[in-house]
């Protein structure tokens, strides 16, 4: 799944929102899903290895997010893990230039090889549970971040 947004700011302001797990909390849409949660950081401030681990309602469940990948300007990678749920999930964030503006890229990926057949069906119902659910979350989130950045 894949959202976009195109934001009227350069690279350089916006990759430190996506480089650090206390950055993103602050404009993630998932904070304001459960207002209540706890959130605790570990590891470097920003970077490979900048760390989230939640614990929250059932909407957010608990959880961990952690850099894995972070080219300066261009790309964050996120792994993801979910008490609720086995399997390897990824949002990566990817910025490029577009008109004087960054067009800004949020993605989900789940790795689907290791199951079954009839796991792979599930798979992808699943999927469109996740775009149909995820995808205006995404959405709600991209919008904050320009906003908070264009004003």
């Amino acid at each position: 799944m894949e959202r976009s947004i195109v934001i009227n700011a350069a690279a350089e302001r916006i990759f430190p929102y996506l480089n650090s797990a206390r950055m993103f909390k602050s404009w993630s849409p998932f904070s304001e899903i459960d207002t209540s949660a706890v959130y605790s950081f570990e590891g470097p401030a920003e970077g490979v290895g900048s760390k989230m681990t939640w614990t929250g309602n059932k909407d957010v469940g608990k959880g961990s997010q952690w850099i894995v990948l972070s080219e300066p300007n261009k790309t964050v990678k996120n792994g993801l893990a979910f008490e609720e749920m086995s399997g390897s999930y990824a949002a990566t964030f990817i910025l490029t230039p577009e008109g004087t503006g960054t067009k800004l890229s949020w993605t989900f990926d789940c790795d689907a090889s290791n199951l079954s057949f009839s796991g792979k069906m599930c798979a992808k119902i699943g999927g469109l549970f996740v775009e149909s659910k995820l995808g205006p979350t995404y959405e709600k989130g991209l919008n904050t971040l320009k906003n908070r950045l264009e004003n």
